[in-house]
């Protein structure tokens, strides 16, 4: 098991839930992200507090974590 697995395991067993249930969880929170950087670069406002800039930012780590990269 490589290191990447070994942490998405202990972050999985730290929330009480299987792998597979937090890869589900972080590509549902990718989406909602891109959505809320859609509506702040569409009205160049910031949506929940958060720039597009930011958002923009939070999207790329959240790919990460979808792919298993954290």
């Amino acid at each position: 098991m490589n290191w990447n697995m070994q942490n998405e395991v202990s972050r999985a067993n730290a929330f009480g839930c299987t792998v597979e249930q937090l890869r589900a969880h972080h590509a549902k929170n990718r989406e909602v992200l891109r959505e809320m950087l859609a509506k702040a670069e569409s009205s160049g406002k910031k949506v929940n507090g958060y720039t597009a800039q930011k958002l923009r930012a939070m999207v790329a780590d959240s790919d990460l974590l979808v792919k298993g990269g954290y």
